[in-house]
């Protein structure tokens, strides 16, 4: 992000951020500008519940499998924690989303077929 300018402008907004001053810091500036803004849960109109999963990862494992591999854990962990809830999944690269989706629908199609729990109904 630094190697952009300094004519360039950003402007990052998350709702779910706890660490926004080590993103301020990673993000960085030549100048005094990057005052990040900090808000409690007060000011959410819902409260936001975090789920915190821990997955073992293989020995010898790379990056890129162990993140195909949690893909294959995403929709029982949707299953128990997120059935008729809003949902909000992160991932951190374009490819990832759409590997994470087709493997949710796949998942989906197969939990429907034996009428297993649906974290999400069929939209109208």
């Amino acid at each position: 992000m630094r190697t952009r300018g300094s004519s360039v402008r950003f402007l990052f907004v998350s709702a779910t951020v706890p660490n926004i001053q080590d993103i301020a810091a990673w993000i960085g500036s030549n100048r005094q500008l990057n005052m990040p803004a900090k808000f409690g849960e007060e000011f959410r109109p819902c409260k936001l519940t975090r789920f915190v999963i821990g997955v073992p990862r293989s020995k010898g494992q790379n990056d890129f499998a162990f993140s195909k591999s949690l893909d294959y854990k995403l929709f029982r962990a949707l299953q128990q924690h997120s059935v008729g809830k809003p949902i909000m999944i992160f991932c951190s690269t374009r490819k990832g989303v759409f590997t994470a989706a087709e493997q949710l629908m796949k998942d989906y199609l197969k939990a429907e077929k034996g009428r297993k729990s649906l974290p999400w109904s069929h939209s109208k």
